[in-house]
């Protein structure tokens, strides 16, 4: 059986316009195979909240959501 780790993903923005620079937080899916990890799957800018994205990929981590299923499991969070 595969195992996922979910891993929140800080990103540096830039609002070019008025030079502000801003973090917003992403998920980054790890498929685990012994003892390596291949990223298989990300989804940037989920939201500025860093404690929202950490906790959803814990929770992710921990419930072993299938990769299928993580826009809908943020949709339904940001919702």
């Amino acid at each position: 059986m595969a195992r996922y780790f979910y891993c929140p993903m800080p990103q540096k923005h830039t609002l070019s316009d008025e030079n502000v620079e801003y973090t917003s937080y992403g998920i980054s899916v790890l498929k685990i195979h012994g003892h390596s990890a291949t990223p298989i799957y990300i989804v940037s800018d989920v939201s500025l909240d860093r404690d929202l994205v950490f906790t959803l990929a814990y929770w992710c981590t921990f419930k072993q959501l299938s990769p299928l299923h993580l826009l809908d499991v943020i949709l339904d969070t940001l919702d």
